[in-house]
């Protein structure tokens, strides 16, 4: 996340864990720098510049061009003209007739409002989506207690099924699964005939889930 000042990076690292549980998040990092997280491009607006200064508009853009990306946005951004030298001549370039786009790095997705930048990462690991899975999983489950008649605070046994592709599920989260429903127990196997079952899709494979009061 991407914030104006190191006074405000500090308030926000003090409220770290309480964000990072609000928004699911694993780690939370706080940089004032945006270019840490996007690419600067300045684009020197002809219609604007070229009307005013006519042939005088290339070596002009060429002069923007040649400063720092990031003191321009910022000029711009905080609606400051922009300053170059042309043949000798210091030229004020106005905000609106610069153009800043930003583009997200490689492996991010970013928003922006009100000098704030916040940025997620959009590479999804294996042990993201394991605990994505065991996230539905236990979902599931509690739907099914409460078809099934049974109390919130009734202790149970789960089984599940589900193809090969899962396993590292269950071998990672198998045990966070019980703690978050309850389970005393939390195998997998072949649910048995007429027992408290529910079927869900977890992208391609399919699981099948059952319970019982403990």
């Amino acid at each position: 996340m991407g914030l104006p000042s190191l006074r405000e990076a500090a308030g926000l690292d003090r409220l770290a864990e309480e964000v990072m549980e609000e928004l699911n998040v694993k780690a939370l990092r706080t940089m004032t720098a945006s270019s840490d997280l996007v690419d600067v491009m300045i684009h020197p607006l002809p219609k604007q510049l070229g009307q005013k200064y006519g042939r005088r508009f290339p070596p002009i853009r060429q002069a923007l061009l040649a400063l720092d990306p990031l003191a321009v946005a910022a000029a711009v951004e905080a609606g400051q003209s922009v300053t170059v030298t042309v043949d000798g001549e210091t030229l004020a370039v106005l905000p609106d007739e610069v153009e800043v786009r930003k583009s997200p790095k490689a492996g991010l997705a970013v928003a922006e409002e009100a000098g704030y930048l916040v940025a997620v990462t959009t590479e999804l690991t294996d042990e993201l989506r394991w605990e994505g899975y065991a996230r539905e999983v236990s979902r599931n489950i509690q739907e099914l207690r409460k078809k099934s008649g049974l109390e919130i605070s009734d202790r149970i046994h789960t089984t599940v099924q589900g193809g090969a592709a899962l396993a590292p599920v269950w071998a990672h989260f198998g045990a966070t699964i019980a703690a978050d429903t309850l389970s005393l127990s939390f195998r997998q196997g072949t649910p048995t005939a007429g027992a408290s079952t529910t079927a869900l899709k977890l992208d391609a494979d399919e699981v099948l889930i059952e319970i019982s009061k403990a």
